[in-house]
Protein backbone atom coordinates (compact mmCIF):
# COMPACT_ATOMS: atom_id res chain seq x y z
CA UNK A 1 0.00 0.00 0.00
CA UNK A 2 2.99 2.39 1.16
CA UNK A 3 4.60 2.07 -2.27
CA UNK A 4 1.83 2.92 -4.37
CA UNK A 5 1.07 6.37 -2.31
CA UNK A 6 5.19 6.67 -3.11
CA UNK A 7 3.87 6.33 -6.72
CA UNK A 8 1.56 8.77 -6.42
CA UNK A 9 4.16 10.80 -5.17
CA UNK A 10 6.79 10.34 -7.43
CA UNK A 11 4.59 11.23 -10.67
CA UNK A 12 5.18 14.90 -11.94
CA UNK A 13 3.35 16.83 -10.23
CA UNK A 14 3.18 21.03 -9.96
CA UNK A 15 5.43 21.90 -7.15
CA UNK A 16 3.16 23.31 -4.99
CA UNK A 17 0.87 20.68 -5.37
CA UNK A 18 3.03 18.15 -4.37
CA UNK A 19 4.76 20.46 -1.49
CA UNK A 20 1.05 20.35 0.08
CA UNK A 21 0.93 16.77 -0.07
CA UNK A 22 4.06 15.88 1.65
CA UNK A 23 2.70 18.63 4.63
CA UNK A 24 -0.72 16.22 4.25
CA UNK A 25 0.91 13.57 4.76
CA UNK A 26 2.64 14.63 7.91
CA UNK A 27 -0.78 15.63 9.14
CA UNK A 28 -2.65 12.58 7.92
CA UNK A 29 1.09 10.27 10.01
CA UNK A 30 -0.11 11.98 13.14
CA UNK A 31 -3.83 11.49 12.71
CA UNK A 32 -4.17 15.80 13.64
CA UNK A 33 -5.94 15.53 10.37
CA UNK A 34 -8.80 18.07 10.57
CA UNK A 35 -8.90 21.89 9.17
CA UNK A 36 -11.53 23.04 11.95
CA UNK A 37 -13.02 21.53 15.12
CA UNK A 38 -16.45 20.58 13.07
CA UNK A 39 -16.51 16.81 13.58
CA UNK A 40 -16.01 15.30 10.12
CA UNK A 41 -20.08 14.16 10.33
CA UNK A 42 -21.00 17.62 10.34
CA UNK A 43 -23.30 18.71 6.86
CA UNK A 44 -21.24 20.96 6.46
CA UNK A 45 -18.11 19.50 6.11
CA UNK A 46 -19.35 19.09 2.45
CA UNK A 47 -19.72 22.42 1.87
CA UNK A 48 -16.38 23.23 2.95
CA UNK A 49 -14.83 20.59 0.73
CA UNK A 50 -15.98 22.20 -2.04
CA UNK A 51 -15.15 25.69 -1.24
CA UNK A 52 -11.70 24.23 -0.84
CA UNK A 53 -11.96 22.75 -4.22
CA UNK A 54 -12.57 25.96 -5.86
CA UNK A 55 -9.68 27.59 -4.41
CA UNK A 56 -7.47 24.78 -5.97
CA UNK A 57 -7.45 27.24 -9.19
CA UNK A 58 -6.85 30.21 -6.82
CA UNK A 59 -4.68 32.82 -8.32
CA UNK A 60 -2.57 32.92 -5.56
CA UNK A 61 0.05 30.46 -4.86
CA UNK A 62 -0.24 29.82 -1.13
CA UNK A 63 -3.99 29.81 -1.10
CA UNK A 64 -3.65 27.11 -3.68
CA UNK A 65 -0.94 25.38 -1.54
CA UNK A 66 -3.32 25.53 1.57
CA UNK A 67 -6.47 24.25 -0.33
CA UNK A 68 -5.05 21.23 -1.08
CA UNK A 69 -3.28 20.39 2.17
CA UNK A 70 -6.54 21.07 3.80
CA UNK A 71 -8.54 18.38 1.46
CA UNK A 72 -6.22 16.05 1.99
CA UNK A 73 -6.69 16.61 5.76
CA UNK A 74 -10.35 15.81 5.16
CA UNK A 75 -9.31 12.31 3.98
CA UNK A 76 -12.37 10.67 2.60
CA UNK A 77 -14.76 13.02 3.51
CA UNK A 78 -12.97 15.36 0.37
CA UNK A 79 -13.46 12.77 -2.04
CA UNK A 80 -17.24 13.60 -3.38
CA UNK A 81 -16.24 17.30 -3.71
CA UNK A 82 -12.28 16.29 -5.53
CA UNK A 83 -15.27 14.02 -7.73
CA UNK A 84 -16.54 17.07 -9.18
CA UNK A 85 -13.38 18.46 -9.35
CA UNK A 86 -12.30 16.59 -11.75
CA UNK A 87 -14.95 17.41 -14.21
CA UNK A 88 -14.59 21.28 -12.98
CA UNK A 89 -14.45 23.58 -16.26
CA UNK A 90 -10.93 25.60 -15.17
CA UNK A 91 -8.23 23.03 -16.03
CA UNK A 92 -5.73 23.29 -13.02
CA UNK A 93 -8.64 22.56 -10.70
CA UNK A 94 -9.26 19.30 -12.27
CA UNK A 95 -5.61 18.46 -12.74
CA UNK A 96 -5.17 19.29 -9.03
CA UNK A 97 -8.75 17.39 -8.03
CA UNK A 98 -7.75 14.36 -10.18
CA UNK A 99 -4.35 13.90 -8.59
CA UNK A 100 -5.65 14.65 -4.84
CA UNK A 101 -8.63 12.04 -5.35
CA UNK A 102 -6.11 9.31 -6.28
CA UNK A 103 -4.23 10.18 -3.05
CA UNK A 104 -6.58 10.64 -0.77
CA UNK A 105 -8.23 7.57 -1.70
CA UNK A 106 -5.18 5.63 -1.00
CA UNK A 107 -4.59 7.14 2.16
CA UNK A 108 -8.48 6.40 3.66
CA UNK A 109 -7.61 2.93 2.33
CA UNK A 110 -4.27 3.29 4.01
CA UNK A 111 -6.16 3.72 7.33
CA UNK A 112 -8.49 1.18 7.08
CA UNK A 113 -6.17 -1.00 6.54
CA UNK A 114 -4.12 -0.09 9.36
CA UNK A 115 -7.41 -0.41 11.92
CA UNK A 116 -7.48 -4.09 10.48
CA UNK A 117 -4.04 -5.12 10.71
CA UNK A 118 -4.76 -3.72 14.59
CA UNK A 119 -7.98 -5.47 14.99
CA UNK A 120 -8.70 -9.05 15.97
CA UNK A 121 -12.28 -8.76 15.46
CA UNK A 122 -13.37 -11.53 12.29
CA UNK A 123 -16.10 -9.78 11.56
CA UNK A 124 -14.89 -6.57 11.18
CA UNK A 125 -13.19 -5.59 7.88
CA UNK A 126 -12.96 -1.97 8.13
CA UNK A 127 -14.36 -2.17 4.36
CA UNK A 128 -11.42 -3.64 2.75
CA UNK A 129 -12.67 -5.50 -0.21
CA UNK A 130 -12.70 -9.52 -0.29
CA UNK A 131 -12.34 -10.20 3.05
CA UNK A 132 -15.74 -12.11 3.55
CA UNK A 133 -14.75 -13.63 0.47
CA UNK A 134 -11.30 -14.53 1.56
CA UNK A 135 -12.41 -15.75 5.19
CA UNK A 136 -14.62 -17.99 3.98
CA UNK A 137 -12.58 -19.93 1.74
CA UNK A 138 -9.50 -19.82 3.92
CA UNK A 139 -10.63 -19.08 7.85
CA UNK A 140 -10.13 -16.18 10.07
CA UNK A 141 -7.19 -17.66 11.92
CA UNK A 142 -4.20 -15.47 13.01
CA UNK A 143 -1.75 -16.64 9.64
CA UNK A 144 -5.17 -15.79 7.33
CA UNK A 145 -5.22 -12.36 8.55
CA UNK A 146 -1.58 -12.30 8.35
CA UNK A 147 -2.07 -13.31 4.55
CA UNK A 148 -5.13 -11.25 3.61
CA UNK A 149 -2.92 -8.41 4.77
CA UNK A 150 0.30 -9.17 2.32
CA UNK A 151 -2.45 -9.13 -0.34
CA UNK A 152 -3.66 -6.17 0.26
CA UNK A 153 0.33 -4.39 0.84
CA UNK A 154 0.72 -5.76 -2.91
CA UNK A 155 -2.59 -5.80 -4.69
CA UNK A 156 -5.00 -3.68 -2.59
CA UNK A 157 -6.18 -2.10 -6.49
CA UNK A 158 -6.59 -5.57 -7.91
CA UNK A 159 -8.20 -6.78 -4.80
CA UNK A 160 -10.64 -3.81 -5.03
CA UNK A 161 -12.17 -5.31 -8.16
CA UNK A 162 -13.66 -8.07 -6.13
CA UNK A 163 -16.96 -7.41 -6.94
CA UNK A 164 -16.64 -6.80 -10.59
CA UNK A 165 -18.80 -8.82 -13.03
CA UNK A 166 -16.70 -11.98 -13.79
CA UNK A 167 -15.77 -10.74 -16.82
CA UNK A 168 -14.47 -7.51 -15.99
CA UNK A 169 -11.93 -9.11 -12.83
CA UNK A 170 -10.81 -11.81 -15.47
CA UNK A 171 -9.46 -8.62 -17.97
CA UNK A 172 -8.12 -7.09 -14.75
CA UNK A 173 -6.27 -10.24 -13.87
CA UNK A 174 -5.34 -10.42 -17.17
CA UNK A 175 -4.03 -7.12 -17.61
CA UNK A 176 -2.20 -7.72 -13.44
CA UNK A 177 -0.31 -11.31 -14.87
CA UNK A 178 0.58 -9.21 -18.59
CA UNK A 179 2.33 -6.37 -15.66
CA UNK A 180 4.05 -9.15 -14.07
CA UNK A 181 5.08 -10.89 -17.15
CA UNK A 182 7.00 -8.37 -18.57
CA UNK A 183 8.77 -7.39 -14.93
CA UNK A 184 9.71 -11.17 -14.91
CA UNK A 185 11.21 -10.99 -18.76
CA UNK A 186 13.57 -8.07 -17.78
CA UNK A 187 14.39 -9.67 -13.75
CA UNK A 188 13.29 -6.33 -12.34
CA UNK A 189 11.08 -8.41 -9.98
CA UNK A 190 10.29 -11.04 -7.23
CA UNK A 191 6.59 -11.37 -7.64
CA UNK A 192 5.84 -11.00 -3.88
CA UNK A 193 4.43 -13.30 -1.80
CA UNK A 194 1.17 -11.29 -1.52
CA UNK A 195 0.57 -10.97 -4.91
CA UNK A 196 0.66 -14.74 -5.31
CA UNK A 197 -2.14 -15.30 -3.01
CA UNK A 198 -3.79 -12.51 -4.69
CA UNK A 199 -3.61 -14.05 -7.95
CA UNK A 200 -4.78 -17.30 -6.45
CA UNK A 201 -7.57 -16.04 -4.66
CA UNK A 202 -9.28 -13.85 -7.32
CA UNK A 203 -8.81 -16.39 -10.33
CA UNK A 204 -10.53 -19.04 -8.31
CA UNK A 205 -13.47 -17.01 -8.04
CA UNK A 206 -17.02 -18.20 -9.44
CA UNK A 207 -17.33 -17.91 -13.22
CA UNK A 208 -14.40 -16.43 -13.76
CA UNK A 209 -12.87 -17.19 -16.58
CA UNK A 210 -8.74 -17.51 -16.58
CA UNK A 211 -7.05 -16.89 -19.44
CA UNK A 212 -3.55 -18.76 -20.80
CA UNK A 213 -1.79 -15.83 -19.73
CA UNK A 214 -3.29 -15.88 -16.50
CA UNK A 215 -2.23 -19.84 -16.05
CA UNK A 216 0.99 -19.34 -17.05
CA UNK A 217 1.96 -16.53 -14.38
CA UNK A 218 0.05 -17.95 -11.97
CA UNK A 219 2.70 -20.89 -12.07
CA UNK A 220 5.92 -18.72 -12.93
CA UNK A 221 4.94 -17.48 -9.78
CA UNK A 222 4.38 -20.57 -7.55
CA UNK A 223 7.22 -22.01 -9.22
CA UNK A 224 9.56 -19.18 -7.53
CA UNK A 225 11.14 -19.35 -4.17
CA UNK A 226 9.20 -17.27 -2.31
CA UNK A 227 6.16 -19.07 -2.70
CA UNK A 228 8.20 -22.16 -2.48
CA UNK A 229 9.63 -21.30 1.04
CA UNK A 230 6.20 -20.20 2.35
CA UNK A 231 3.76 -23.37 1.64
CA UNK A 232 6.59 -25.45 2.68
CA UNK A 233 7.68 -24.52 6.09
CA UNK A 234 6.18 -20.71 6.39
CA UNK A 235 3.46 -20.12 9.50
CA UNK A 236 1.21 -19.62 6.72
CA UNK A 237 1.98 -23.00 4.70
CA UNK A 238 -2.07 -23.83 5.89
CA UNK A 239 -3.16 -20.69 3.92
CA UNK A 240 -1.61 -21.35 0.80
CA UNK A 241 -2.29 -24.49 0.91
CA UNK A 242 -5.79 -23.92 0.79
CA UNK A 243 -5.34 -21.21 -1.84
CA UNK A 244 -3.53 -23.42 -3.96
CA UNK A 245 -5.33 -26.16 -3.66
CA UNK A 246 -8.45 -24.21 -4.94
CA UNK A 247 -6.55 -23.26 -7.75
CA UNK A 248 -6.00 -27.06 -9.13
CA UNK A 249 -9.23 -27.93 -8.49
CA UNK A 250 -10.57 -25.67 -10.76
CA UNK A 251 -7.99 -26.59 -13.23
CA UNK A 252 -9.32 -28.22 -16.48
CA UNK A 253 -8.84 -31.54 -16.48
CA UNK A 254 -6.69 -31.71 -20.17
CA UNK A 255 -3.28 -30.49 -19.39
CA UNK A 256 -3.40 -30.58 -15.75
CA UNK A 257 0.20 -31.71 -15.52
CA UNK A 258 1.52 -28.11 -14.21
CA UNK A 259 -1.45 -28.36 -11.57
CA UNK A 260 -0.05 -32.17 -10.35
CA UNK A 261 3.12 -30.54 -10.45
CA UNK A 262 2.30 -27.90 -8.18
CA UNK A 263 0.82 -30.31 -6.17
CA UNK A 264 3.14 -33.15 -5.75
CA UNK A 265 6.33 -30.26 -5.28
CA UNK A 266 4.57 -28.92 -2.06
CA UNK A 267 2.81 -31.41 -0.84
CA UNK A 268 -0.38 -30.95 -0.72
CA UNK A 269 -2.69 -33.58 -0.49
CA UNK A 270 -5.63 -32.52 -2.78
CA UNK A 271 -4.01 -32.91 -5.61
CA UNK A 272 -4.81 -36.97 -5.79
CA UNK A 273 -8.57 -35.91 -6.31
CA UNK A 274 -7.47 -34.78 -9.87
CA UNK A 275 -5.07 -37.22 -10.20
CA UNK A 276 -7.45 -40.07 -9.96
CA UNK A 277 -9.44 -38.30 -12.59
CA UNK A 278 -7.12 -38.18 -15.22
CA UNK A 279 -6.68 -42.11 -14.30
CA UNK A 280 -9.80 -42.98 -14.89
CA UNK A 281 -9.98 -40.49 -18.27
CA UNK A 282 -9.98 -42.35 -21.42
CA UNK A 283 -8.33 -38.88 -23.35
CA UNK A 284 -5.82 -37.97 -20.56
CA UNK A 285 -2.29 -37.24 -22.45
CA UNK A 286 0.59 -39.47 -21.00
CA UNK A 287 2.29 -36.29 -18.57
CA UNK A 288 -0.90 -35.95 -17.02
CA UNK A 289 -0.46 -39.98 -16.40
CA UNK A 290 3.03 -40.13 -15.52
CA UNK A 291 1.85 -36.82 -12.51
CA UNK A 292 -1.44 -38.45 -11.95
CA UNK A 293 0.79 -41.90 -11.12
CA UNK A 294 3.50 -39.92 -9.05
CA UNK A 295 0.34 -38.22 -7.38
CA UNK A 296 -0.94 -41.56 -6.02
CA UNK A 297 2.62 -42.88 -5.24
CA UNK A 298 2.55 -39.79 -2.63
CA UNK A 299 -1.13 -39.45 -1.30
CA UNK A 300 -2.91 -42.55 -2.47
CA UNK A 301 -3.43 -45.99 -0.78
CA UNK A 302 -4.98 -49.46 -1.52
CA UNK A 303 -8.58 -48.54 -3.22
CA UNK A 304 -6.27 -47.48 -6.33
CA UNK A 305 -4.99 -50.48 -7.04
CA UNK A 306 -7.33 -51.47 -9.31
CA UNK A 307 -6.32 -48.32 -11.87
CA UNK A 308 -2.80 -48.40 -11.20
CA UNK A 309 -3.38 -52.17 -12.13
CA UNK A 310 -4.39 -51.52 -15.04
CA UNK A 311 -1.29 -49.34 -16.35
CA UNK A 312 0.96 -52.67 -15.65
CA UNK A 313 0.58 -53.16 -19.74
CA UNK A 314 1.39 -49.69 -20.48
CA UNK A 315 4.76 -49.53 -22.83
CA UNK A 316 4.99 -45.74 -23.06
CA UNK A 317 7.80 -44.25 -22.44
CA UNK A 318 8.04 -42.03 -19.15
CA UNK A 319 11.86 -41.39 -19.29
CA UNK A 320 15.26 -42.96 -19.79
CA UNK A 321 19.14 -43.00 -18.71
CA UNK A 322 22.27 -43.81 -19.42
CA UNK A 323 23.16 -46.90 -17.54
CA UNK A 324 26.76 -48.53 -18.04
CA UNK A 325 27.20 -47.27 -21.64
CA UNK A 326 23.61 -47.96 -22.25
CA UNK A 327 19.97 -46.19 -22.69
CA UNK A 328 17.59 -47.91 -20.11
CA UNK A 329 14.04 -46.65 -20.66
CA UNK A 330 11.12 -46.57 -17.70
CA UNK A 331 7.65 -47.19 -19.25
CA UNK A 332 4.96 -46.02 -17.62
CA UNK A 333 4.17 -49.56 -16.50
CA UNK A 334 7.56 -49.62 -14.11
CA UNK A 335 6.09 -46.52 -12.88
CA UNK A 336 2.90 -48.08 -11.90
CA UNK A 337 4.64 -51.04 -10.39
CA UNK A 338 6.90 -48.95 -8.33
CA UNK A 339 3.85 -47.23 -6.99
CA UNK A 340 1.99 -50.27 -5.84
CA UNK A 341 5.12 -51.59 -3.95
CA UNK A 342 5.55 -48.54 -2.35
CA UNK A 343 1.77 -48.08 -1.57
CA UNK A 344 1.90 -51.76 -0.26
CA UNK A 345 4.74 -50.74 1.63
CA UNK A 346 7.00 -53.46 0.26
CA UNK A 347 11.18 -53.42 -0.43
CA UNK A 348 11.16 -51.92 -3.88
CA UNK A 349 14.04 -54.14 -4.22
CA UNK A 350 12.35 -57.29 -3.80
CA UNK A 351 10.60 -56.37 -7.27
CA UNK A 352 13.97 -55.59 -9.38
CA UNK A 353 14.25 -51.97 -8.66
CA UNK A 354 17.73 -52.15 -7.59
CA UNK A 355 18.64 -48.88 -8.87
CA UNK A 356 15.84 -46.40 -7.59
CA UNK A 357 16.83 -43.23 -5.92
CA UNK A 358 13.63 -41.54 -4.14
CA UNK A 359 12.89 -37.65 -4.43
CA UNK A 360 11.26 -36.10 -1.66
CA UNK A 361 9.17 -33.86 -4.17
CA UNK A 362 8.95 -35.87 -6.50
CA UNK A 363 8.58 -39.11 -5.02
CA UNK A 364 10.75 -40.92 -7.56
CA UNK A 365 13.70 -40.14 -10.21
CA UNK A 366 11.87 -41.53 -13.10
CA UNK A 367 15.27 -42.66 -15.08
CA UNK A 368 16.10 -44.54 -11.80
CA UNK A 369 12.54 -47.05 -12.62
CA UNK A 370 13.77 -48.01 -15.60
CA UNK A 371 14.86 -51.88 -16.08
CA UNK A 372 17.55 -53.26 -17.87
CA UNK A 373 16.36 -55.62 -20.12
CA UNK A 374 12.95 -57.01 -21.17
CA UNK A 375 13.09 -60.56 -19.09
CA UNK A 376 13.88 -58.20 -15.82
CA UNK A 377 10.83 -56.17 -16.36
CA UNK A 378 8.96 -59.47 -16.84
CA UNK A 379 10.20 -61.11 -13.60
CA UNK A 380 9.49 -57.88 -11.87
CA UNK A 381 5.84 -57.89 -12.64
CA UNK A 382 5.61 -61.64 -11.84
CA UNK A 383 6.88 -60.91 -8.24
CA UNK A 384 4.15 -58.33 -8.03
CA UNK A 385 1.74 -60.77 -8.96
CA UNK A 386 3.03 -63.23 -6.60
CA UNK A 387 2.60 -61.02 -4.17
CA UNK A 388 -0.64 -60.08 -4.82
CA UNK A 389 -1.72 -64.02 -4.56
CA UNK A 390 -0.04 -64.37 -0.74
CA UNK A 391 -2.21 -61.34 0.11
CA UNK A 392 -5.15 -63.17 -1.45
CA UNK A 393 -4.61 -66.04 0.00
CA UNK A 394 -3.63 -64.62 3.53
CA UNK A 395 -6.92 -63.36 3.70
CA UNK A 396 -9.02 -65.78 3.52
Amino acid sequence: MRHRIQHILARPLAATLARAIVIGLMLVSLQQVRITAVDAADPGIRGAASELVAQLGHKEFAMRERAAVKLIALGADAAPALRLGVENPDREIRYRSAKLLELVSELDLQRRFDLFKNDTDPNQDYGLPGWDSYRGVVGDSPAARAIFVSMHEDESQLLGRIQDPPRALADALSSRCDQLRGQAMFGRVQVRLGTIATLLFLSTQNDVEISPLVQSVVYMACGSSTFEDAVDTGPGREVLATLTERWIARQPLQGITYALHLGLFNDLEGCVSRAREVMQSPVASGSDRIYACLCLAKFGNSTDFPMLDGLLQDVNICAQAQVDGEVVVTEMRDLALATLVRLAKQDPKEFGFDRLVLDRRLVFNLPSLGFRDEQSRVAALESWRAYQRSQADGSR
